[in-house]
């Protein structure tokens, strides 16, 4: 009777037996979970691209000869620079506030050249340009994991240069800089390589506003001003670090 039961007893226990073998001889593969991607921190970075400067000229005498309208005029050169900003996310949401600065904007290089004939004078020949340039935006974006679009808004400042390249005997317009400032409109996204690592590439507009005017020197015309309209359009990619 007893080794009935020991024999029973034996044949219920075979099941776990067998499942807890097999157990032993298939390990279990343990799976980490994916880190989420979080914008949220700040940044620094450097940025690189071309930026094309454009300008509406108009040139003013005092008396009899006013009104007098000159060529539009482009410019296009390499600039960088660096950026700072800081980046806050709710859901897919990311709200941010970036500032940066750019160089590498001289006029000195300008190919397409104002020279027309001015007073019945073959006109100086004038150059135009922004020589650095600055904004200070607010930014909204989607997070898609690492992959985000952005929009970006704020305002653009910087300085432009005018200046004469012929004399006659002296310059019509001397060489001169002002400050300039204006709305800036930007689109563009950001790639997350690493939880430390963003690139980024972007377009932007800075449309510096109204009219800047440039008053001469020439003494053999004395009244004369020069008007100018500019804006910028950048193309630029960007890595930074965020902390």
């Amino acid at each position: 009777m007893f080794r009935k039961l020991v024999l029973a007893a034996a044949f219920a226990a075979m099941p776990a037996i067998t499942a807890h073998a097999a157990d032993l001889a298939s390990p279990h593969v343990v799976t980490a979970a994916p880190i989420a991607a979080t914008w949220t921190g700040f940044y620094v970075g450097a940025h690189v691209g071309g930026q094309s400067t454009n300008g509406r000229f108009m040139g003013r005498v005092d008396g009899a000869f006013t009104n007098a309208a000159f060529a539009d005029m482009q410019r296009s050169t390499v600039a960088w620079g660096a950026l700072a900003g800081y980046n806050f996310q709710m859901r897919e949401l990311v709200l941010g506030v970036e500032a940066d600065i750019a160089a590498g904007g001289s006029p000195t290089g300008v190919d397409n050249m104002i020279s027309a004939p001015f007073n019945g004078v073959s006109a100086p020949t004038q150059r135009h340009g922004i020589d650095w340039s600055g904004r200070l935006r607010a930014r909204a974006g989607i997070a898609l994991g690492n992959f985000m679009p952005f929009l970006a808004a704020g305002y653009a400042f910087g300085s432009e240069r005018f200046f004469s390249m012929r004399t006659q005997p002296t310059p019509l317009i001397a060489d001169r800089t002002r400050t300039v400032g204006g709305f800036s409109l930007g689109v563009g996204f950001e790639v997350m390589v690493t939880s430390n690592i963003i690139l980024r590439a972007e377009y932007i507009r800075d449309d510096f506003g109204g009219r800047s005017a440039f008053r001469g020197t020439n003494p053999a015309f004395p009244g004369v001003t020069m008007s100018t309209m500019p804006t910028m359009d950048s193309y630029r990619a960007a890595i930074a670090y965020k902390f």
